[in-house]
């Protein structure tokens, strides 16, 4: 039996306050270069957030419409290349 395999990579990160405080709970969405959101996750108590198999492409990385109490952004984040090669991006 042949199973095709399609390389994939994760994105992580932590997400804090400028007062370092975490930023727990808050919905996040990966953004693909066409504006089609193709995953999303939830930071967790400690600001940290995982997306996993993310294939190939150029993402942003932003907070959920849905977050209406969330009055932040992400400006550090412009654009996440994700290549060919499966890898792990860690996101400071």
């Amino acid at each position: 039996m042949n199973i095709p395999l399609a390389g994939a990579s994760q994105i992580d990160g932590t997400l804090r306050r400028p007062d370092g405080r975490a930023l727990a709970g808050l919905g996040l969405e990966l953004v693909d270069a066409h504006g089609r959101v193709r995953a999303t996750t939830r930071t967790e108590f400690d600001g940290f957030f995982l997306f996993e198999a993310v294939p190939s492409d150029q993402y942003r990385l932003r907070i959920s419409p849905r977050e209406t109490s969330a009055k932040l952004t992400i400006n550090a984040l412009a654009a996440i290349p994700v290549g060919h090669d499966p890898a792990s991006i860690h996101l400071g």
